[in-house]
């Protein structure tokens, strides 16, 4: 029973009580009779308040259905959604992989499309761990790999060398708590022990130097340099007393004493030099070198109910950071301080994620929204295009997606984008503060950048920046020198279960034939002509792992498949048998050039089980003669706007339109479908776009041409509406140019990397949209027009 309906129920029977009360027969002091009424009166209370129970149950127990039949409709809705997509994934898939197939003129030999040799080999899973350790806290490896230090279960330092296997205990039992570790260089080791203080020891475990508990923990220098330690140390706990540098061998190399002192921050600049900024009694000191460099008026905020005002150096800029406070608050705020000339620059807005970020060249950075910081009135300009979580790398930037795992490359001189990639690190609903990809440079090849979200359900991704290209999967990890290491906590003991690998580079020949699919398109600057005799001349050893589905004896040949495009293997009965049992087998040849998009696996040779190799028969020759025959074509037509230098097409040329008479119809024949074009008109998911595509490749050229000839069409008019409509094209992609943003979507599209659920809603993505469906319109004109004397006369 509801408290509304009892209380309802009680003061009704107080309210006829009353009532009975001042009745005449009560008055006239009859107790049976007053007794009988009371009792009456109550009973009838009773009954009201049992009834309202009842139609409180009843309502209830509906308002539960209700919700029940709402849930089990949501559930049934999001079944169904989750169904269409499966679907639509897997109609998506299909078109992609069917346009990628091959031409019918090229079968039986083994060419492949250049889109799916960019693609990343397919996930293999990681290897096994080289070295497992359970540890009371989270291991900790050297800048450089070779040693790796934990606390076992029972509390004792263990220190191994990973290059030799030999391992030693430092001691050092530290009873009930934990503690972490961090290296100083390869030489020696921290301990952070927040009961009893801090201290540095050498390898052996001999102690070099101890650091009272209170104010923060030391931390080892990355830098090169003598200082290898900086300390800020305190009475209370995240307070600032002094500073103190270290030697790797735990000397001090400067002191600076600030008592009482409610921030510190600590750096060795560009040139060397020990910097320090202090906030004290509301003002900054600057400290170079020990020395006080200048002073100036501090942070004014109250602490409040916070514990520390937070103080960091921006890079090796002269700024600085200060705040006060939660940083989820909306209230929380940054302040930007020239420490040098000794001002408050401005104040941030509140929308940003986490600190500013510096680059090498000074220029300053917000990471989420991904903006450019102008420190003089900390206003924002957006760089890259589309959303994300901006990171700076020396070879250019990143913006990172965390709904979708998109990836976008950009050249950080002026933001235009290098590639876009689509990767398997994406957590719908995360915030930049519960999730955490990293990217990793490798040392000495910049461009080469490991990615990882320290979950071991998604391994990383070696990613190479100037090919835009994912290389291949590595263990889920981060790299330490010669090593990766990855730790997840066990609930079950309560330990820290680290698992380390061996580092190992993917394979280096996946960089050889990313130049080599790069070398395969056209330069601005080249002719026709040239192009093709460059691209005649590349070749590039290179092998794929071949599925094997079933072998035909009467045509001597093995059906077979590599990333889902069909290829067929001939090979005699007698050497198919020694294959007998396999699903894969390793072929290897020479990649050369047919055309823009597909390649040719020549001189090819299947590994047999025993390492030999068998030489397989396929059929030989040069692209087909028709195809050269139409490139020469090309190379002799006078150039149109679309390729004068200063024209207003002459940034925007339509590959597309070009390769529309490299993939024809059987010669002299009129095609039944488009289906043929389908290579050149990519699966874009958005609705408009994708229903585009399949009219297009649904038209009948015959019937389409019969009654344009019967209404008086001309093939000369079919050839001027698709220059009308190249010319629409252009004019699409200077309006997406305009509202790009700084990035290239239309570079993008033309080169086949535009990401197929590209939206077509907003002023750029619309832009964009239109360029590709004119292209597309332009296209299926021309085709019409060239085949306009098969179809018109199969009609008549």
């Amino acid at each position: 029973m509801s408290r509304t309906a009892c209380c309802s129920g009680a003061s009704a029977a107080v309210l006829a009580l009353a009532m009975l009360l001042h009745a005449p027969a009560v008055q006239a002091n009859d107790p049976t009779l007053l007794i009988r009424e009371i009792g009456r009166v109550l009973e009838q209370g009773e009954r009201a308040s049992q009834l309202r129970r009842q139609q409180e149950e009843q309502r209830e127990a509906q308002e539960a259905r209700q919700r029940a039949a709402e849930r089990a409709e949501r559930e049934r809705t999001a079944a169904l959604q989750r169904q269409q997509k499966a679907e639509q994934d897997a109609a998506t898939r299909k078109a992609d992989v069917a346009a990628m197939q091959a031409p019918p003129e090229w079968a039986g030999r083994l060419v492949l499309h250049r889109r799916a040799l960019e693609a990343p080999e397919p996930a293999a899973p990681p290897p096994p761990p080289d070295l497992v350790v359970d540890a009371r806290s989270i291991a900790s490896l050297s800048p450089q790999g070779q040693w790796l230090a934990w606390e076992n279960a029972a509390g004792t330092l263990e220190l191994r060398n990973l290059r030799d296997g030999s391992q030693r205990s430092l001691g050092r039992s530290a009873g009930k708590h934990s503690r972490s570790l961090a290296f100083v260089g390869e030489s020696a080791l921290l301990i952070y022990d927040y009961e009893q203080g801090s201290e540095l020891v050498d390898m052996q475990g001999n102690t070099l130097q101890r650091f009272a508990k209170g104010g923060y923990y030391p931390q080892p220098r990355v830098e090169p340099g003598p200082v290898a330690i900086s300390h800020v140390s305190g009475r209370e706990p995240l307070r600032c007393d002094e500073v103190l540098h270290y030697d790797a061998r735990g000397q001090v190399l400067e002191r600076i004493r600030v008592p009482g002192a409610d921030a510190c921050a600590a750096r060795i600049d560009a040139q060397g030099r020990t910097e320090v900024l202090v906030h004290q009694d509301g003002q900054f000191t600057r400290h170079v070198q020990g020395q006080v460099a200048n002073q100036f008026a501090g942070d004014t905020r109250s602490l409040g109910q916070y514990a520390q005002r937070g103080l960091h150096w921006l890079g090796q800029t002269p700024y600085a950071v200060s705040d006060v406070g939660n940083w989820n608050s909306s209230t929380h705020r940054f302040r930007l301080w020239d420490t040098v000339q000794g001002r408050l620059l401005c104040e941030l807005p509140g929308h940003i994620l986490g600190r500013p970020i510096a680059d090498e060249s000074g220029e300053v950075y917000v990471r989420q929204p991904a903006a450019r910081l102008n420190v003089q009135d900390c206003s924002l300009t957006r760089v890259g295009t589309g959303p994300g979580v901006l990171t700076l790398l020396k070879e250019g930037a990143v913006l990172h997606d965390y709904e979708s795992g998109r990836i976008q490359i950009f050249d950080r001189a002026q933001w235009q984008l290098r590639a876009s990639l689509e990767t398997p690190f994406r957590k719908a609903g995360a915030t930049p503060g519960n999730y955490y990809p990293h990217f990793q440079a490798t040392p000495g090849a910049p461009e080469r950048v490991l990615l990882s979200v320290g979950s071991e359900d998604t391994p990383g991704w070696f990613i190479d920046l100037s090919a835009g290209r994912l290389v291949a999967q590595v263990p889920p990890g981060m790299r330490w020198g010669e090593h990766l290491l990855h730790y997840s906590h066990d609930s079950a003991n309560s330990l820290w279960r680290n698992k380390v690998w061996r580092w190992r580079e993917p394979e280096p020949a996946a960089a050889g034939l990313g130049d080599f699919l790069k070398a395969m398109r056209k330069d601005r600057y080249e002719t026709t002509a040239e192009h093709r005799v460059r691209v005649a001349a590349l070749a590039r050893a290179h092998s794929l792992t071949v599925k094997l589905h079933d072998y035909d004896a009467d045509r001597a040949r093995f059906t077979a498949s590599w990333r889902e495009q069909a290829l067929t293997l001939p090979m005699p009965p007698a050497q198919a048998r020694r294959l007998d049992g396999l699903s894969e087998v390793r072929v290897q040849g020479l990649l050369s050039v047919l055309d823009d998009d597909f390649v040719e696996l020549r001189e090819a040779s299947v590994q047999m089980p025993d390492g030999s190799l068998q030489r397989l028969a396929l059929p030989a020759g040069p692209a087909p003669a028709r195809v050269r025959a139409a490139a020469s074509e090309r190379a002799a037509t006078p150039a149109t706007a679309a390729s004068v230098p200063g024209s207003a097409g002459a940034a925007t040329p339509l590959p597309a339109l070009a390769r529309s008479a490299a993939l024809p119809a059987a010669p002299g024949a009129c095609s039944a479908t488009m289906a043929h074009l389908a290579p050149q008109l990519r699966a874009y998911r958005a609705p408009a776009l994708a229903e585009a595509r399949q009219a297009i490749l649904d038209l009948q050229p015959a019937k389409v041409l019969g009654d344009l000839r019967r209404k008086g069409a001309t093939q000369a008019q079919l050839q001027q509406q698709a220059q009308q409509l190249e010319q629409s094209a252009r004019e699409a992609a200077t309006t997406a140019r305009q509202s790009d943003g700084g990035g290239n979507s239309i570079r993008a599209a033309d080169a086949g990397q535009l990401a197929l659920d590209w939206p077509c809603e907003g002023i750029h993505p619309a832009a964009v949209c239109a360029y590709v469906a004119m292209r597309w319109e332009a296209l299926v004109m021309q085709e019409l027009a060239r085949q306009w004397p098969q179809c018109t006369a199969a009609s008549s």
